[in-house]
């Protein structure tokens, strides 16, 4: 039925699946499984300052930073108004399209196969 090297390979298999489990669990998956952390949302964050915890360790800071920087951005609009933007034009090449493109049925069997 099974032969030696077929056994080897199956128990290879085997001790690779459950060292790759291993490591998944323990490096990649996020460290502790005695519970998760609930992080607060956007909305609830108030950007003045940092989200702290109860353990008083920062979460998001960068983050939050930047969504600071996000909402202090100005965006004058007045320039779509002025006589130089009006004065643009598009330079867009038009390009142009055979007359027919490809076959009316493409599941139609091909002439001359």
């Amino acid at each position: 039925m099974f032969n030696k090297r077929n056994l080897i390979f199956i128990l290879s298999l085997a001790i690779l699946a459950v060292a790759s489990y291993y490591i998944y669990a323990n490096f990649f998956k996020g460290g502790s499984s005695s519970g998760s952390v609930a992080l607060p949302s956007i909305d609830s964050i108030n950007l003045g300052s940092p989200a702290i915890l109860a353990d008083e360790s920062i979460v998001g800071k960068d983050f939050v930073e930047i969504v600071t920087r996000i909402r202090n951005i100005e965006i004058d609009t007045g320039f779509f108004g002025r006589s130089d933007f009006k004065a643009l034009k598009d330079l867009t090449p038009v390009i142009p399209y055979p007359d027919k493109i490809g076959r009316e049925n493409p599941f139609a069997p091909a002439n001359g196969i």
